[in-house]
């Protein structure tokens, strides 16, 4: 058994050194990171704090409902203006970064004016306005019933054949099936190199005549094998917690991902079909890489192999 571990160690230390490995592994990670640094630059520069003015020609806003919007101290500040020009005065004076005109048809003509200098609003200024035209406009309905139209619809699908429900704050159940089929391929055929190739290097600089000498088959196939899926799995483990780390940075600039919910049940059963799988074809590539003389010969087996793997796709409707 000791030469068992050395083999393992010893494949497990090759694989993660080379330059290739690690440009792989640690690559995924930086465009990762380039990515959620390019989103945070965009919502921040989506946002300004700056004050907003309107002037109400329809006479449907009240501003004195600003106050009773939620997270209120941490809205845009909203400023009534008695006419255009003196909201426009306002706007070339910088004191708000844009103004917005409700003509006496509103609402039943949606068309509004807006002035402001260089720079649009931002993202935030857009959606607190709205909050603030919505609850002036809904502010002689019920409380019941106004809250209700606020929060907006919630659509909830029941599959009948699993009995599945499947909602806005649960569509990590939709994705993760994808995600996990996807992950799966890009596994297997990023570590197919290393898998086809477990005794390429020995059979090529002449050293397996020497090994065979103090280790058994058994324990050189069955070493390089455990080295070779630890290495992979390694790599799997770091890019799980690459996707981990994203989506909980993200969900800072992302209000929609702060409502996702991790399905920890499904997450179970796709490690429980996941493992054995990868670990299935791994071992089929390894014993394909073992038994042929040339690598090339090999990857054209893999090839075919990874059809079997992808075939269950072609049969989605």
């Amino acid at each position: 058994m000791r030469n068992f571990w050395l083999v393992a160690k010893n494949e497990y230390l090759r694989t993660v050194a080379r330059r290739a490995f690690i440009a792989i592994t640690l690559g995924v990670p930086v465009f990762v990171a380039i990515m959620i640094g390019a989103i945070a630059v965009i919502a921040q520069m989506g946002e300004h704090d700056e004050p907003i003015g309107y002037v109400d020609q329809a006479g449907i806003l009240d501003a004195g409902l600003h106050a009773s919007l939620p997270d209120a101290e941490e809205r845009v500040q909203i400023r009534p203006f008695a006419d255009v020009e003196s909201g426009r005065a306002a706007v070339e004076r910088g004191e708000i970064q844009a103004l917005f005109v409700f003509p006496p048809g509103y609402p039943q003509s949606l068309e509004t004016e807006i002035y402001y200098r260089e720079t649009p609003p931002g993202t935030n200024a857009w959606e607190d306005l709205d909050d603030l035209v919505r609850l002036s406009m809904l502010s002689s309905l019920p409380a019941e019933t106004r809250e209700r139209l606020l929060e907006g619809p919630h659509v909830t699908v029941h599959d009948l054949g699993s009995g599945r429900t499947f909602d806005e704050s649960r569509i990590a159940d939709i994705l993760l099936p994808f995600a996990a089929t996807f992950l799966f391929l890009f596994a297997t055929m990023s570590a197919s190199g290393y898998l086809l190739g477990v005794v390429s290097s020995e059979k090529e600089n002449r050293t397996m005549e020497v090994m065979i000498t103090t280790v058994t088959p058994g324990q050189l196939i069955g070493g390089k094998t455990l080295g070779l899926l630890a290495a992979t799995l390694t790599q799997l483990l770091i890019y799980l917690l690459t996707a981990a780390v994203a989506v909980i940075v993200a969900a800072r600039f992302v209000p929609e991902l702060q409502q996702v919910r991790v399905p920890w049940g499904y997450l179970g059963i796709v490690a429980l079909f996941f493992l054995p799988a990868y670990a299935l074809l791994a071992g089929i590539m390894i014993a394909v890489g073992a038994a042929v003389t040339e690598l090339q010969q090999g990857q054209q087996v893999a090839g075919i192999l990874n059809l079997v793997f992808v075939g269950p796709l072609f049969m989605l409707p």
